[in-house]
Parts: structure tokens; sequence; C-alpha cells
């Protein structure tokens, strides 16, 4: 689960939002946690009891996790006891349960859920396996200097680690992918020298002059995506607008255009508007457009 923001961070920022309500502890983990913990300690004593398989949300990036409580702790305690954890996290890693009327951990999945769903693609650094590139394509293609040029569909591209070509003859041709040049913009990669790191087999005897009614395809393994610590900065302004769409439902739950309480009057959609989208959302995707998957 890839969390963009923590709640934190989403406290923080100017939202407008009433928080407190659905927050029951905010804290940090005060020593790491392992994989398949079932503790989650505290930096500060609870101040609240916690009963059985309620929800601890970790915010920790592409290694976030939600953890049910595994009986009820009272206040004072240092430590959660969890079911077991999937992850291993660092000390001072934020973590968040729910509040009396709702949890913010809740919306902030939703909120970075929406964030991919709009860009197409994770943002954080996500691992690609064998993703598949049609040869003599706009993907995928030799030039006519020798330079194999592809484009991967996500992006930006951190680094390639498997390179191979399939023929239609079912011949297979491992090439070496420490000789790819990953693009300043981090969206294509050529590779200049082509070495084939398959044993007997000649690279151009196997590569003729390619023509359209010839196959073959590009094999690709490669990371993509951002560090969290080096998230861009509107990815992160996106996801706490799209929580903020999450939250507005407490104030709108039927999804109208325009209501009035008393003398407040919010408009949710623009007037003639006919996409569906609210204001909360054009806003994120004016944000999250640049970063859109590579169709």
């Amino acid at each position: 689960m890839n969390l963009y923001i923590t709640a934190k961070e989403y406290v923080k920022a100017a939202t407008g939002q009433e928080t407190t309500s659905l927050i029951g502890l905010l804290g940090y983990l005060s020593a790491p946690m392992i994989v398949g913990a079932i503790s989650v300690p505290l930096s500060a004593p609870l101040t609240e009891p916690i009963a059985a398989y309620d929800n601890v949300t970790i915010f920790d990036g592409s290694s976030s996790e939600v953890v049910q409580c595994s009986a009820y702790t009272n206040i004072n305690a240092t430590a959660i006891p969890v079911f077991a954890s999937l992850f291993a996290h660092a000390t001072g890693t934020v973590i968040c349960t729910d509040g009396t009327d709702g949890s913010l951990a809740q919306a902030i999945i939703e909120g970075s859920a929406h964030v991919e769903r709009h860009t197409e693609q994770p943002l954080l650094t996500t691992t690609y396996t064998d993703e598949t590139l049609r040869l003599r394509s706009m993907e995928a293609a030799i030039t006519s200097d020798g330079t194999l040029y592809f484009r991967p569909r996500q992006w930006p591209v951190a680094a390639v680690t498997g390179l191979s070509i399939l023929l239609f003859s079912g011949s297979t041709l491992t090439l070496d992918p420490t000789q790819c040049v990953i693009s300043s913009r981090a969206r294509s990669v050529d590779v200049p020298v082509i070495n084939s790191t398959s044993s007997g087999i000649s690279l151009l005897a196997a590569l003729p002059p390619l023509t359209a009614l010839e196959q073959a395809w590009l094999q690709v393994t490669y990371s993509a995506g951002y560090a969290y610590t080096s998230l861009p900065w509107d990815i992160k302004r996106a996801a706490i607008i799209l929580t903020s769409n999450a939250l507005a439902d407490r104030q709108n739950e039927s999804g109208a255009a325009d209501f009035r309480l008393g003398q407040k009057q919010l408009t949710m959609f623009l007037r003639g508007d006919a996409t569906g989208e609210t204001t909360f959302e054009k806003r994120a995707y004016t944000l999250l457009n640049k970063y859109k998957r590579v169709s």
C-alpha cells in the first residue's frame, strides 16, 4: 500500500478540515519494528484505551500498512500489541489510530489510492518484472546505427536490471542491462552498445534488417518511481487535496453540487460542469497530470 503523505503532514497542512474527532493516537515509533513484529512501540504513552481489532496505521511510504490491535490496551501503555506486521519500519515512523467519529488514516489511504487512479501508475519506487514491449514500434526499436531504444510504461525509470529480446523463432537473447543509458527525464532508455550475454548466439546474425512482417519483443525488468524522501511536493499536495475530497463527504453526504449550512454555503461542483469532478479533484488533477503513466 503506497501512502503519499502521513497523518502528521495532513494535520499540519492548511486544509480547513476538522481532524480531532478522526484521530485517536498520533505519534511515532519509539523503536524499529521487524517483519512479523507483534508490538508497536510508542514514543509517548497512550492517553486513551485501544480496543482489540482497532486499526493502527503505519505511514511508511511504499511499506505503509494497517495492523490490528490484538488485545485491549489501556491508557499509559507504551506499546500496542498487534497481529504480525508485513513490513519492517524504522524508529520515528508516523503511526495513527482511528478517532471517535471516523478515521483520518482511512481518508489518507483513499486519497493516496485516488492519486494512483488518476496517474494510472504508482509514483513510489516499484519493481516491474518482464514488462513486454513490441519491437519495431513506438515503445521499442533498434535504430539504423544499432542502438536499442525503448520506453517503459512506468516512469520515472530508476534502474534497469534485466533485458532480453524474444524472437518469433523462439530464441531469446539476454542482453547486458549495465549498458542502459536512462534519459534525463527518466522516461526512455537507450542501449548504444548491445551486448548479448547469451552464449552461442550471434546478435548481428539474429537481428538482420527487420521488416514489418518479422516479430520480436523486448522484455524489461526495471524499477520506477520516486523514493518517499524525494517525492515531489506537488504529488504530496495532490494527496492532501484528495484526502480532503474524501473527508468532504462528512459535510456533503448526499453528494450535492451546492449545499447550505446556516450562513455557510459550499459549492462542490462548478456550475455547468458535466464531468462530475469536484473542485478538489480538479485542483489535484492539475498537479498530477504531468505524472500520468506512459500509454
